[in-house]
């Protein structure tokens, strides 16, 4: 062998070797990414569209009364309950629905709570000033809307709406987006959403329980005067029944609870949450009656196909309903932010 064959021979050993010895530098760590903030589901531009489009529709079931014309963007429980608005409305004339086309125009001039995430479904609270003066409204009444996509390639539903009874809190620009709450962990706030929906629940079915005092809305003594709307129609729907029992021999029994899946919770500027759910009513009453009698039931439920039994009624109402959780330690109520409620189901014998 060469000189010079065995001289570079050397020096790839050299090379080969080098890594193995003990003066040889430690690898760098390589730090995870940050984990980023999820980003909001929808620019203002894009919810601008939504709306105008959104609004369109409304406008137009709303002249016709036909409930064909919501499913393409009403779902969950807005359906539900436009559906039985129409058909009430249809059949009594002087029932007087919630003109959400109307006050929909307004929403342009609103503040959105935007959601944080990329999954489905996502969705967005926005609120609207009516311009109605009516006794049912009032003048200038708001309302909260939940505005929902279920999927990638589905449209944004009006899934729930509520008249507004307060001042929402301070949540996230829309350019950045609110997160989205876990339904069964507390967190930062005084209680969960879904036990604050089921603690409503309760309060509304007794409002003076031991569930009542978690709200702002708590009724003090026996002769308050019920701030809920909702609750305070489902306490004189239930006694109106009541009141009749003795007539007719009969009996009854009421309840309410929170839907299953119908909760979502968007967090607040301060760590508490906004949330929208449901809550379902039922009244029972039996009745006996000498043969022939009839109960009169009234126009309300002529639309939804009842107006007088002999032997059994079944009611149900839906109500929306939108909490204000605040964070824990500031000794702060859980308060009713918003609330429709109308009675969607109705069965006799």
């Amino acid at each position: 062998m060469s000189r010079r064959c065995w001289m570079t021979g050397l020096a790839v050993l050299a090379l080969l070797a080098g890594p193995l010895t003990g003066c040889a530098e430690q690898p760098p760590i390589i730090e995870p990414d940050p984990v980023g903030v999820l980003p909001p589901v929808i620019q203002p531009e894009q919810l601008t569209r939504i709306e105008d489009s959104l609004g369109a529709e409304i406008e137009a079931s709303e002249a016709s009364l036909d409930p064909a014309k919501l499913e393409s963007r009403f779902g969950g429980a807005a359906l539900a309950m436009r559906t039985a608005e129409f058909a009430i409305k249809s059949a009594y004339e002087d029932f007087k629905i919630n003109e959400l086309g109307t006050i929909f125009k307004g929403l342009n001039q609103q503040p959105a709570v935007v959601a944080q995430s990329k999954t489905w479904p996502r969705s967005v609270v926005v609120s609207a000033t009516s311009d109605q003066q009516d006794d049912q409204q009032g003048p200038g009444q708001q309302f909260l809307y939940q505005l929902t996509q279920s999927d990638a390639r589905s449209d944004y539903k009006l899934v729930a709406y509520g008249r507004l009874l307060a001042n929402p809190p301070k949540t996230a620009d829309p350019l950045t987006g609110s997160p989205v709450v876990e339904l069964d962990q507390p967190g930062e706030m005084n209680m969960s959403p879904l036990a604050a929906l089921s603690a409503y629940a309760n309060a509304k079915e007794d409002p003076f329980g031991e569930e009542a005092p978690n709200f702002t809305t708590a009724m003090v003594g026996e002769g308050a005067n019920d701030t809920d709307p909702a609750r305070a129609a489902w306490t004189a729907t239930k006694a109106a029944f009541s009141e009749n029992l003795e007539k007719v021999n009969g009996s009854m029994s009421s309840s309410s609870g929170p839907v299953e899946g119908s909760v979502m919770a968007l967090g607040t500027a301060n760590n508490g949450a906004i949330v929208f759910g449901q809550v379902l009513s039922v009244i029972d009453v039996a009745i006996t009656l000498e043969e022939g009698g009839k109960y009169e039931l009234g126009d309300l439920y002529l639309g939804l196909g009842v107006s007088e039994a002999t032997k059994a009624i079944h009611l149900e109402y839906l109500q929306t309903i939108v909490l204000y959780i605040p964070p824990a330690g500031l000794g702060e109520l859980v308060q009713p932010l918003a609330t429709s409620q109308v009675p969607v189901r109705a069965e006799v014998e």
